[in-house]
């Protein structure tokens, strides 16, 4: 399933809201400008294994695996997650996200492992 876009009326912070129910290996376009992130929210709670987002400053080609990330947010088994940054972290490109159950920040990781059977529900709070 693709991210989604949705426009936060009256936000604080961020003014759009990009969410993907079921978030995989194979990386998703979040935004396609410069931006910054604001808010992270995983629910991660129908794994038994540790994931973890992988956010990408591009919108070019992303392989999971091969790809290093420029941000990664982890997120316990069996829990949900949420990280606040009031003045947001900046991206220059434009934004994509995966989530994998592999920890590694390096571009030579191999194949991604899937984050589980159950569904990893990503939320975030962008401003662009």
């Amino acid at each position: 399933m693709g991210a989604s876009l949705g426009t936060i009326a009256g936000a604080a912070i961020g003014t759009t809201l990009v969410e993907d129910a079921n978030l995989g290996t194979t990386a998703q376009v979040a935004d396609g400008t410069s931006g910054s992130i604001h808010q992270v929210y995983i629910d991660n709670s129908n794994n038994s294994n540790q994931v973890y987002l992988k956010c990408y400053d591009t919108t070019g080609s992303v392989t999971v695996g091969g790809t290093q990330p420029d941000f990664v947010f982890p997120c316990a088994a069996s829990s949900i997650r949420q990280f606040n940054f009031t003045d947001g972290i900046a991206y220059a490109n434009g934004l994509k996200i995966a989530c994998s159950a592999d920890a590694g920040r390096g571009d030579d990781d191999g194949t991604p492992t899937t984050p589980g059977s159950g569904a990893v529900v990503v939320r975030l709070n962008i401003a662009t």
